[in-house]
């Protein structure tokens, strides 16, 4: 058995399954209000309300209302989100301390297996697998599944996002294959963060499912979490970064992959002719990773403390056309410019000096950043789980982490 039930588990879950951008209805105002509403009874029949809490919240409204102020309009939604789910995140911290990122680990580890035997049936029965969906799930959105081609539902606890005649990839419950992998390899770092063994039972395991994503990100994400453990076993080192380089080279020449990484160069520094095909479309264009990296930066520099309020590149003004960023990170430049990020890595670095002192592992301070980063190029980094790791540092009591080894899982 994985695990017991206990509020946890429901806590982690419910974070995770709010993460993934799957699940249709979840991303609303009156489900953030109804969720704010329920923790906040929580918190005061458990008699959890303090004044750090208070402050945060207020430091959210405040934040909030600056940015309505010289956006020039209500940020209201946003302001729920953030609110919603730090009350969320701040019972689940005061209830399990430092095992909430074992509670994490399990969870992630759970769905990701839970994904294979759909897998399984997605890559066996094709088009009647994919015909059971549609009857028993929902369609994915345009903007997460933007062509009509596109075979893309969910069921909660498995989603489909594949395009007719390709191999398909496992997206598990999240909505990309590639936001799979990501999770995937985040359960992988807390298990040897806790574990200290590289492969265990649980990682091997979590390979099955980590390679049938076929995800580049996936890959030199771990990629990078195995050389860092590598380079610090030297006996491991060169056999590791062997295979590893064997590993990304037999990915890099499958097909699907080597067009992935041939569109991605073509694009770079050519964004003027991506909103020359949107302006003749009149369509919104979702360009790749770098390139939207790149207008990010371009829109960070004109707008630098708050951004501009909108995820849209400021250049279809001059070029005309429509952008929207294929990055959680350029996402984030775009709409509240510099003063999100400094936010963001000031409590990267305070959740990342908790963790080192946790589990004893001092690279941990510079690894974790790295970490989000190379997610965050790709992917969001404010969804539930990560506003989890950012808040943290902050929430988390210093008993409830100074050596705290025996209290790491319940």
């Amino acid at each position: 058995m994985i695990f017991k039930f206990d509020k946890g588990w429901m806590y982690s879950t419910l974070l995770l399954l709010f993460s993934t951008f799957a699940i249709p209805y979840t991303a609303s105002l009156p489900v953030y209000s109804l969720i704010v509403s329920i923790f906040f009874i929580l918190i005061l029949r458990n008699h959890l309300l303090t004044k750090r809490l208070l402050f945060i919240w207020l430091a959210v409204l405040i934040y909030f209302s600056l940015l309505s102020f010289i956006h020039g309009k209500l940020e209201y939604y946003r302001c729920a989100y953030y609110l919603c789910w730090l009350s969320v995140v701040y019972v689940f911290l005061r209830k399990k301390g430092i095992a909430v990122f074992y509670y994490l680990e399990k969870t992630i580890y759970f769905f990701a297996l839970l994904s294979i035997p759909f897998y399984f049936l997605e890559f066996t029965l094709g088009n009647s697998f994919y015909s059971l969906m549609r009857v028993f799930g929902s369609q994915l959105s345009a903007n997460l599944a933007s062509t009509e081609y596109r075979l893309a539902y969910n069921i909660i606890v498995y989603t489909t996002n594949a395009i007719q005649g390709e191999i398909p990839r496992n997206c598990g419950i999240y909505f990309e294959p590639g936001y799979h992998a990501c999770f995937i390899v985040l359960s992988m770092v807390l298990n040897y963060f806790r574990t200290k063994k590289l492969f265990s039972k649980q990682h091997i395991y979590l390979l099955i499912p980590l390679l049938t994503t076929i995800s580049t990100t996936g890959v030199l994400l771990y990629s990078f979490f195995i050389l860092v453990i590598a380079l610090r076993k030297n006996v491991f080192a060169f056999l590791s970064i062997v295979l590893l380089f064997l590993v990304v080279i037999f990915f890099m020449d499958i097909p699907f992959i080597h067009d992935k990484i041939q569109i991605a160069y073509d694009q770079i520094g050519n964004y003027d002719e991506i909103f020359a095909k949107s302006a003749a479309w009149n369509s919104v264009v979702h360009p790749d990773r770098f390139v939207s990296l790149q207008l990010g930066i371009i829109d960070l520099l004109k707008y630098p403390i708050w951004g501009r309020g909108e995820i849209s590149s400021s250049l279809g003004v001059f070029y005309g056309g429509d952008i929207i960023p294929s990055s959680g990170l350029a996402h984030l430049m775009m709409y509240y410019g510099g003063s999100i990020l400094c936010i963001f890595t000031v409590l990267l670095i305070k959740i990342s000096s908790v963790l080192s002192n946790s589990y004893g592992l001092p690279y941990i301070k510079w690894f974790i950043p790295l970490f989000i980063l190379f997610i965050s190029i790709t992917y969001y980094i404010d969804t539930p789980i990560f506003l989890l790791l950012y808040l943290s540092g902050l929430l988390l009591r210093k008993k409830q982490y100074e050596n705290s080894t025996n209290d790491i899982q319940p």
